[in-house]
């Protein structure tokens, strides 16, 4: 399996973790998921051809609703989700995995 692809199955785990806390109302976790996983498909997007591109950014869209909507319900100031990802704590192992791509 190519480091994209581990990438990109990662994004839809975290997706789907965010998918299932969200509905569960468990919204600091639905939070996190979704933000390692636009986090992800963003830096993605760097990578890929103009077509793959265009649906990692509406992936990234749909994500930013849902975000906004966790934000609101956490009771953050901020319902950017660029804000947040600019300000997100920066995971050590998926940044390796995400430099090894990039290179």
């Amino acid at each position: 399996m190519s480091q994209k692809t581990a990438l990109e199955a990662e994004a839809y785990s975290e997706y789907i973790e965010g998918v299932f806390n969200f509905e569960n109302e468990g919204w600091e976790q639905a939070y996190s998921g979704f933000m390692r996983s636009r986090k992800i498909y963003e830096e993605l997007s760097k990578v890929s051809d103009s077509l793959q591109r265009i649906l990692y950014q509406e992936k990234i869209e749909q994500i930013d609703q849902s975000i906004r909507y966790c934000n609101f319900k956490r009771g953050k100031e901020t319902l950017d989700p660029v804000q947040d990802s600019i300000r997100a704590t920066n995971d050590p192992t998926l940044s390796t995995q995400i430099e090894v791509l990039l290179v």
